[in-house]
């Protein structure tokens, strides 16, 4: 699968420069959606990720808790929206350890628009 920084359909660009438009394209394309795919919550959530993901590594560890403090809503409405993005094919989620922490972290990947496929 090809994530925010590998992509190689915007020819000219730094891979900087196509991070960017690929992010800027992707929360369009989420903030566009009706309401019945995608909540104001739901929209908020994934503007949040986007806009906190690394553009070296093309993606974000974030507790769930922590979006959820930020953007003042319930932890579950969090999990939700998440579990939307993910069936949407918009956002690849990968648990990893972090140094000798024992909890797993979810990392998040924004798959480009154009390469997101829905999971059924």
């Amino acid at each position: 699968m090809i994530f925010l920084n590998e992509d190689a359909t915007q020819p000219g660009l730094t891979a900087s420069g196509r991070f960017y438009r690929t992010r800027d394209d992707w929360v369009r394309y989420v903030l566009d959606r009706p309401k019945d795919e995608f909540t104001i919550a739901d929209k908020a959530i994934g503007v949040k990720i986007a806009m906190t993901t690394n553009p070296k590594q093309g993606r974000y560890s974030i507790s769930q808790a922590r979006i959820a403090k930020d953007l003042g809503l319930a932890e579950q409405t969090v999990k939700n929206a998440v579990v939307k993005f993910r069936k949407a094919g918009l956002l690849d989620i990968e648990k990893r350890k972090i140094g000798t922490n024992t909890k797993a972290f979810n990392f998040y990947r924004l798959v480009p628009v154009e390469l997101a496929m829905p999971i059924r």
